[in-house]
């Protein structure tokens, strides 16, 4: 089963401060991509080469000018810039098949954000040999780094597997977000349902003691009525 989760990261300032540098460089990116594609007037070329075109334009002279050098001397990861052309395809294609408005420039009220990738995946072994529960059945030892691609390994403040055991993470992506309240990295993880459903079990009797009947616990949201009746007369009940 592949869940997708959302952790707040435990930051430092240096780090808070490059965090918002590569979304302002993110958001560059974007509005290049932007001006760039307003400027090209071949209405016989097709979007993707257009985009193909640009970001060869980007890459070997963008980047490499001394009027950008910022871009290197900062040290922002590459695969930033290249997921804003990914986005900025998809956002290209939702718009041609009548999804979505055509793209526009971003500016700060949209938020700051950033995503990185891994083109070989990235996975972590399972939680099982690294577990230990207390009297409860609550993971004690449980993992609270993760390695971004391009990041390195951030700390979380919460834990991975306090609802997640026996879990893998698979996420090729992971995205950067700033909220009110601080910073938050975003990814998937493939997670045995059989697992997590003995785990929800374990915990629910150590809390209530009265799971030891039922195995399977749920509400249909799509009943109405609970009782109907009639009385003499005819008329409905509940």
């Amino acid at each position: 089963m592949l869940i997708g989760i959302k952790r707040k990261l435990k930051l430092n300032n240096s780090e808070v401060t490059y965090f918002r540098k590569c979304s302002e460089y993110a958001r560059f990116v974007w509005n290049y991509i932007y001006d760039m594609m307003l400027g090209v007037k071949d209405d016989n070329t097709s979007c993707s080469k257009k985009l193909d075109a640009i970001k060869k334009i980007f890459t070997n002279h963008v980047k490499n000018s001394s009027q950008y050098s910022w871009i290197e001397s900062d040290g922002y990861p590459s695969m930033i810039y290249q997921m804003e052309f990914k986005f900025y395809s998809a956002a290209m294609s939702d718009f041609f098949k009548g999804l979505k408005n055509p793209p526009s420039r971003k500016c700060i009220s949209n938020g700051r954000s950033f995503t990185t990738y891994s083109g070989n995946g990235t996975t972590l072994p399972g939680i099982e040999k690294y577990e230990t529960l207390d009297k409860f059945g609550n993971i004690l030892n449980a993992y609270k780094k993760i390695k971004v691609p391009g990041l390195g390994t951030l700390r979380l403040q919460e834990h991975i597997v306090d609802l997640y055991p026996g879990f893998e993470l698979i996420s090729q992506t992971f995205t950067i977000s700033e909220s009110a309240d601080g910073w938050y990295v975003s990814f998937n993880v493939e997670v045995d349902s059989s697992k997590l459903l003995d785990y929800k079990k374990k915990k629910f009797e150590s809390d209530n003691n009265i799971f030891n009947a039922i195995d399977v616990l749920g509400c249909d949201l799509g009943v109405k009525t609970f009782c109907v009746g009639k009385d003499r007369d005819g008329n409905k009940g509940l």
